[in-house]
């Protein structure tokens, strides 16, 4: 029974281990700055490739979707709006906006905390998301239905 055990302890074998550990040590070793510095380099360079904007900005925009890629309300909501003929500014988060700065933009215009997108802003009132949307233009349809009702010829 004692030669099972001398060959998993065999002089070749403990090199091979020492051999592994060592290269695991030396690639754990040598790849943590290297990413350090790629983490640090990527986020230099979002924090470059995304302009900061003012409160001041945000609020000149009547007409405003901010939006984000691969959003599929952000789409709709902005589909709804080109059916119906309305002109809007699109700001893209993360290329046109930072996330802090749309949730304090929201915050300020209409004193509620959202973190979500689509955020919409039609004549220079909040509206909300996609389904505020739906709902403030289904009101507006209504209102509309109802002053046409009331006339008479």
């Amino acid at each position: 029974m004692s030669a099972p055990s001398s060959r998993i302890f065999s002089p070749r074998n403990l090199v091979l281990l020492l051999c592994f550990v060592l290269s695991y040590v030396a690639y754990q070793y040598l790849s943590q700055p290297l990413q350090a510095a790629v983490i640090t380099s990527e986020r230099e360079t979002m924090s470059e490739a995304t302009p900061s904007m003012t409160i001041e900005q945000l609020s000149s925009y009547q007409n405003l979707v901010i939006t984000q890629p691969r959003c599929p309300f952000c789409v709709k909501a902005k589909a709804i709006l080109d059916d119906r003929g309305t002109e809007y500014t699109t700001l893209v988060l993360g290329t046109d906006l930072e996330k802090p700065e749309m949730i304090e933009f929201i915050e300020k215009v209409a004193n509620t905390t959202v973190r979500t997108v689509p955020q919409i802003i039609l004549d220079g009132k909040y509206i909300g998301g996609h389904d505020d949307l739906v709902a403030f233009l289904e009101r507006q349809d209504d209102v509309a239905d109802a002053d046409m009702s009331d006339f008479e010829l």
